[in-house]
This record gives structure tokens, sequence and C-alpha cells, in this order.
């Protein structure tokens, strides 16, 4: 078995090229799409390796919707997993 970032790095490359490489996004300027596929692998593979480090705490600064917390926690229940949405009050 390798080293756990090194695999989840190497995957989440390989994924990003396979899909800059499909026909459908590499012909759009907007690349339409792109950023939520390429934003849930990014998420994944840096959740991947939370697991393999099993810290204590997590927090998500500028959480719309707090995924990222309940996915954490649903994979290390331990966790203390904390989320803010970052928007700042104004007068």
């Amino acid at each position: 078995m390798g080293n756990p970032y090194a695999i989840a790095l190497r995957r989440l490359f390989n994924e990003q090229a396979v899909l800059l490489n499909r026909e459908p996004i590499a012909r759009y300027e907007n690349r339409r799409g792109f950023r939520c596929q390429t934003g849930y692998l990014l998420e994944t593979a840096f959740l991947e390796l939370a697991i393999s480090l099993a810290p204590d705490l997590s927090v998500e600064i500028g959480a719309h919707e707090a995924s990222f917390s309940r996915r954490i926690k649903s994979a290390l229940p331990c966790i203390r997993a904390l989320a803010n949405r970052g928007q700042s009050q104004c007068a």
C-alpha cells in the first residue's frame, strides 16, 4: 500500500485530466459544469486526506450549505466539525 496522500492526489489529477480532455468541456470556452465537477473532486480528495489524518477538528470557512462538514462528520463521528458561512454584517 502506498502513501495515502500521493494516491489521493494522483487520483484527483487523473480525474481532472480526464474531465479536461472530454470534447464537450474542451470545446466550450466557459467550460459549463466544470467548476462544479472539479470542486467535487477536490473536496473528495481533501476528505480522503483528512480521514487518513483523523484530526480532532475541522473548520469549514465560507460554507454555503456546510456539505463538507456533514461529509467529514459522517466519516469521522468523533470529529468536531464547524462550518461558518463567512458573511459579514454591514450596517
